[in-house]
């Protein structure tokens, strides 16, 4: 289990993460975040791109699958580049 968890489905999640319907909603959402954010189950931290630094102090992240800490440490822009 950890061979699939830790490498084959941190790709999956970094390739399909940001699907068109979910960007549009992030980028109409997560704007209004605003203070401390704790984000459980990051990911690839695909939501970082999207807080307004005007509003957001600090960014608490937490993933509990080791095999997303590689992508986490690779944020994409909002539009998956």
């Amino acid at each position: 289990m950890s061979f699939y968890r830790n490498l084959i489905h941190s790709h999956i999640v970094a390739i399909l993460d940001n699907p068109e319907p979910i960007h549009k909603i992030r980028r109409q959402i997560i704007p209004f975040a605003h203070g401390t954010i704790l984000e459980v189950g990051v990911g690839p931290c695909v939501n970082f791109l999207y807080y307004d630094p005007e509003k957001v102090n600090k960014v608490y992240a937490l993933e509990p699958n080791p095999g997303m800490t590689v992508p986490a440490e690779k944020p994409t822009s909002p539009d998956g580049i």
